[in-house]
């Protein structure tokens, strides 16, 4: 090899290991540029449709995100907390009766193996908690297990300030996302330029159509899992079903099941 070759190799060794010590912040670009490619769809959309100029569309596309996520969140946000509250309350309940079921179930399996004396698997019976403080000491334990996870996984600030990043990269992207994409197409060589463009072009028009499918997929699945879910009467499924009794059923009637 000549040395000329050898200089691009080390140059592809310490710009891999700077794409590795960077990852972080790749990742979060990536993920701009897919939140990016999404607004554009839509930006481009509105544009058609309404035959406005390209800030204009932006403007009204912005607008539209940020109120569907505003009625999204004062929707669905409220319910969530409570249920979660309340599932907090009740894990020692919980717990409770699980060992309760334990319990059961190894009696009845060593009734059906053993007969009626059921003396073989007291060993195992005697490794699980029992009733009264055992119980109530396993249910708090519990609960502060998820708590202390909660804690961990719950690193507001940083999170906040990726979260901002990640709005800042796509902001810009979508304001100017021919700028960038030539700005991006410089970090290659010339002669593979125009090849790169095209693969750019293609790239993004694939990741278009994946999120628009992506999207009509997760509405799908959400709106049958909501009716479902209400028809077998889960409590607070999703706040339009919340006005109606569990299951739909009209007030006044009596049903076998």
């Amino acid at each position: 090899m000549t040395l000329g070759k050898w200089l691009g190799l080390l140059a592809v060794v310490a710009a891999l290991a700077l794409l590795w010590s960077l990852r972080q912040a790749v990742l979060l670009i990536f993920a701009g540029v897919v939140i990016a490619m999404a607004l554009c769809t839509l930006v481009g959309a509105v544009q058609k449709k309404l035959g406005c100029s390209r800030p204009l569309a932006v403007l009204l596309s912005l607008l539209g995100v940020l109120v569907i996520v505003l009625v999204a969140g004062t929707t669905l946000i409220p319910p969530f907390v409570h249920q979660f509250g309340e599932l907090i309350s009740k894990l020692p309940a919980a717990a409770t009766e699980l060992v309760k079921l334990l319990h059961g179930g190894l009696e009845g399996t060593s009734r059906m193996v053993y007969g009626n004396s059921g003396e073989e698997l007291a060993w195992l019976k005697s490794a699980l908690p029992g009733s009264g403080d055992r119980q109530e000491a396993l249910g708090a334990s519990l609960n502060a297990a998820l708590i202390r996870l909660l804690g961990l996984a719950g690193n507001i600030g940083n999170g906040l300030l990726q979260c901002l990043f990640v709005v800042a990269v796509a902001l810009m992207i979508t304001t100017q996302p021919h700028a960038y994409r030539e700005v991006a197409l410089q970090l290659v060589p010339s002669f593979y330029r125009p090849r790169a463009r095209a693969v750019l072009l293609q790239c993004g028009e694939a990741l278009s159509a994946w999120m628009v499918g992506v999207l009509i997929s997760s509405l799908c699945v959400g709106t049958m899992a909501a009716i479902g879910l209400s028809l077998l009467g889960v409590k607070q499924v999703a706040p339009c079903f919340q006005s109606r009794p569990p299951c739909w059923r009209p007030p006044g009637k009596r049903y076998w099941y």
